[in-house]
């Protein structure tokens, strides 16, 4: 079976200007992805075709794993692609990975006027059952 992860983390912002990134941890998560570039073949190097070198490896059944979100489902389907779903493996400081970029966000403004109500929408929306509905359509 080949596999790939779909993740999806959902994180609250109290100050825009502080996006977590002003820290000891942040600076340690960085230095350790930079040494995946001494591990990677020279064609996930190229930043033009790094994501259809990925793509293209793992649909042709070249890849074992690849490390991808929800919006790739479609696509590997319509490829007929046998795929399923992991965790990624703790990292080495014994810590679960979490994920440090993403392309989606659900953002409640400070002038809402139902709070409440606007943070039960986003929690539904991020919900497992909801994801689950995503990845599967």
């Amino acid at each position: 079976m080949l596999v790939t992860v779909l993740t999806y983390s959902v994180t609250t912002v109290k100050d825009p200007k502080d996006i977590g990134l002003a820290n000891d941890g942040a600076i340690a998560g960085i230095e350790y992805a930079k040494t995946w570039y001494d591990k990677w073949p020279k064609g996930m190097q190229d930043t033009e075709g790094a994501g259809n070198l990925i793509q293209t490896q793992f649909q042709e059944g070249k890849t074992a794993a690849i490390i991808d979100g929800p919006w790739k489902a479609q696509a590997f389907k319509d490829a007929k692609v046998n795929y399923g779903v992991a965790t990624i493996p703790t990292l080495p400081n014994g810590k679960n990975y979490a994920a440090f970029g993403g392309g989606k966000a659900w953002i409640i403004p400070s002038s809402t006027k139902n709070l409440e109500g606007a943070q039960k929408f986003v929690d539904f929306l991020v919900s497992t059952d909801q994801q689950s509905i995503l990845r599967c359509n």
